[in-house]
C-alpha cells in the first residue's frame, strides 16, 4: 500500500519540473522550425554570456576614466589606452569608435552643470552685496561699453582723404601718377578737372600685412576752379601743396595767396590738418632748395596778413588769424602742423609725401 502511493505521487509531481515526452518533442520540433526559418534569413540571434565578473569591473574602471576626462582632469587619448590594456580586442575597438561622441555628450553635460552652478553662486554672491556696490558696478560697466564704442566709431570715421593743391603747373597730377601708378605716364598736361581716385600706393603694394587705401584727389590749380577745394578740405587728413622749385620766383606770389587762403580756412585750422609743403622738380639744375622757398613763403605770407588785416572782419568771416600779432611769420606759429620738404615727381623722388601720407593715414 505505501509503495502503491509513493508511486503516484512521483506520477503526479512528474510534469511540474519534466513535461511528458509527447510535449517535449512537440516543444522541440517548433524550437528547430523557427531555428531553420531564421537561419535562412540571417537573422539567428545568440544569447550572449554573461560577462565575467573581470570584464564588468574593467567597464566600471573605463566608466571611471571617462567620468575624470569629462571633469578635464584627464585626456581622452589616455582613457583609450587604459581601456586598451584592460580590454583588448573587438570590444575595445567598439568602444574607441564610440567614445568620441559619448565623451563629447558628456563633457557638455559637466560644463553645463557647473555653468548653473557658477550662475547660482553669482547670484548668492550679488544678493548679499549692499545695493549702492551694485549699481556703480553697472554704471562702470555702461561707461566702459560706450566708450568702447565710441573709440570704435571715431577710428572707423578717421578720414584717409589726402589733398593735392597747388598751382596750374606745378605737378600735382605727375605726382598723382606717381603715387598711384609708379609712374609719371610720360608728363602730363595742365588739367581742367580734378583726379579723384582711392588706392594702394605703389611703393606699397608688395607690402606684407595690412595696408590701408588712400584716397588722393588732386584739385585743379586754375584760379576758377578754387572752390572744388572747399569741397574736400572737410574730409581731408592733410593738404599736400605742390610748388614749382625750378620757376619758383615768378609764381612766388601766387604760390603764398594760394597757400595763405588754406592755412586761415577755418575748417583746416579747427580741424588741425596737416599741411606738407612740397617743392617739387628739385632735380632740376635750376631749381631752389626747399630753405628758400620755405622763407620766401614766410615772408610773402608776412605781408598778406598785414594787408588783410585791415580788412574788416566782415570781409573775412571764414577766415582765421594767422601767426603771433606784433611777430614776423612763420610756419611754427600756425595752429596745424606744417613741414617742407623736396622731391621730383616725374624722376619717381615722391618718398617725402608717401611718408606724410601715412603718418597721417594710418593703416
Amino acid at each position: 500500500m505505501g509503495a502503491c502511493f509513493l508511486s503516484f505521487s512521483v506520477s503526479l509531481r512528474l510534469p511540474s519540473f519534466l513535461p511528458p515526452p509527447q510535449f517535449a518533442a512537440s516543444r522541440r520540433r517548433r524550437r528547430e522550425t523557427a531555428s531553420n526559418a531564421f537561419s535562412r534569413r540571417g537573422l539567428v540571434e545568440r544569447r550572449r554570456p554573461a560577462p565575467p565578473p573581470r570584464t564588468l569591473l574593467a567597464l566600471n574602471f573605463v566608466g571611471v576614466q571617462i567620468h575624470l576626462s569629462g571633469l578635464g582632469l584627464i585626456s581622452s587619448s589616455v582613457v583609450l589606452q587604459r581601456a586598451r590594456s584592460i580590454w583588448p580586442g573587438r570590444g575595445c575597438s567598439l568602444f574607441s569608435r564610440n567614445f568620441g561622441g559619448s565623451l563629447g555628450r558628456v563633457t557638455m553635460d559637466m560644463w553645463i552643470r557647473q555653468a548653473e552652478v557658477w550662475v547660482g553662486q553669482a547670484e548668492s554672491w550679488i544678493r548679499q552685496q549692499p545695493p549702492e556696490q551694485i549699481y556703480v558696478a553697472a554704471a562702470v560697466v555702461a561707461l566702459s561699453i560706450l566708450v568702447l564704442i565710441a573709440a570704435s566709431c571715431l577710428k572707423s570715421s578717421k578720414p584717409n582723404t589726402i589733398v593735392l593743391s597747388g598751382l596750374s603747373g606745378s605737378g600735382k597730377t605727375t605726382l598723382f601718377y606717381q603715387l598711384r601708378d609708379g609712374s609719371s605716364h610720360q608728363g602730363t598736361v595742365t588739367s581742367m578737372e580734378e583726379n579723384n581716385d582711392t588706392f594702394v600706393l605703389h611703393s606699397e603694394k608688395e607690402r606684407k600685412g595690412k595696408v590701408k587705401h588712400v584716397n588722393i584727389v588732386d584739385v585743379p590749380g586754375h584760379a576758377r576752379l578754387k572752390p572744388k577745394l572747399d569741397e574736400v578740405l572737410p574730409k581731408a587728413a592733410g593738404v599736400v601743396f605742390v610748388v614749382d622749385a625750378q620757376d619758383f620766383l615768378s609764381s612766388m606770389q601766387a604760390a603764398a595767396e594760394y597757400l595763405y587762403d588754406i592755412l586761415t580756412k577755418a575748417i583746416v585750422v579747427k580741424r588741425r590738418v596737416p599741411v606738407l609743403i612740397f617743392c617739387n622738380k628739385t632735380d632740376k639744375v635750376t631749381a631752389h632748395s626747399q630753405e628758400f622757398i620755405k622763407k620766401q613763403l614766410e615772408k610773402e605770407i608776412n605781408k598778406l596778413r598785414e594787408s588783410r588785416n585791415s580788412i574788416s572782419s566782415a570781409d573775412i568771416s571764414d577766415e582765421v588769424e594767422l601767426g603771433v600779432p606784433g611777430e614776423a611769420f612763420n610756419f611754427g606759429q600756425c595752429q596745424n602742423k606744417v613741414t617742407v620738404a623736396e622731391g621730383a615727381g616725374l624722376t619717381g623722388n615722391v618718398s617725402s609725401v608717401e611718408q606724410f601720407i601715412r603718418e597721417y593715414v594710418k593703416a
